[in-house]
């Protein structure tokens, strides 16, 4: 067994600022194994830009030195409701020329809750399936162009309680929610919506990053006894199928971000 000394104790682990959106907990975590080419850089003048992604809020997500997408589906908009109601229409199959109503229930159906008062007006999208959690980041929900990477931060807590370390937790989850829309003909049919309704050319690739170590463990023995062992075993369970079939789509996505926030907190 090697040899542990204090200064290996001295956990390289970023601090997190306060979140009153927990839906965007699993966002960030989806992000790191999958993305949206389109909405990583836009030029503006002249220059690229990182993009702050946003659901729903009381304006543009319009944060300095950044590029903006807004998500949600504005029937002010004729092109993007035109687009939204044709994802719905080809997703559930309806022939109706005119639901205007349904593509108002399910478009405010999947906000999340919002934890807190925001000065912004944002709020979040439940990630119900990996399209809706690729409807939001950190930059666009919090309008902050250098915010906290709570996908790093969990990601190195996740490392530091596993044994083998040989599953991330953002491959865990990107697991758990292709089963949850491949068993959940709601959900399926929202995520279809979503792919031909918002996202950009049904654009959705793999970025390899999430299952990929960006941190240095710094020499730290495997901590599962702790905090970190605890939120690598919660983990495991609230992402196994198991747990998906016993809980409908939204109550579980409560549970998942109960797990990620109550290891944040115990853990950083």
């Amino acid at each position: 067994m090697s040899e542990c000394l204090g200064r290996d104790l001295i956990l390289e682990i970023n601090e997190a600022d306060q979140i009153g959106f927990p839906e965007l907990l699993v966002s960030e975590l989806v992000s790191r194994d999958l993305e949206v080419p389109e909405w990583r850089y836009r030029t503006r003048n002249g220059q690229d830009k990182k993009v702050a992604v946003l659901y729903s809020g009381s304006g543009e997500a319009r944060v300095r030195g950044l590029a903006s997408v807004k998500t949600e589906p504005r029937q002010s908009n004729e092109g993007e409701w035109d687009r939204w109601l044709g994802g719905l229409r080809s997703s559930f199959e309806l022939n109706q020329p005119e639901f205007d109503e349904l593509g108002i229930a399910i478009r405010d159906g999947i906000k999340g809750v919002q934890v807190g008062r925001s000065r912004s007006g944002n709020g979040a999208v439940v990630p119900m399936s990996n399209s809706l959690a690729l409807l939001q980041n950190a930059r666009g929900v919090l309008s902050k162009a250098g915010p906290t990477n709570f996908g790093l931060i969990l990601e190195q807590m996740h490392f530091l309680g596993s044994k083998d370390n040989e599953v991330s937790a953002a491959s865990e989850i990107v697991r758990a929610l292709n089963y949850r829309e491949t068993n959940d003909p709601l959900v399926a049919a929202i995520s279809r919506a979503v792919n031909n309704g918002i996202l950009p050319s049904n654009q959705v690739i793999g970025t390899g990053f999430g299952s990929e170590r960006d941190f240095e463990s710094g020499g730290i023995p495997t901590l599962d006894n702790t905090p970190f062992g605890w939120f690598v075993e919660s983990w495991r369970l609230i992402t196994s199928t198991p747990w998906i079939d016993a809980l409908p789509a939204r109550r579980w996505i409560d549970w998942v971000t109960t797990v990620l926030r109550l290891s944040l907190g115990l853990g950083v």
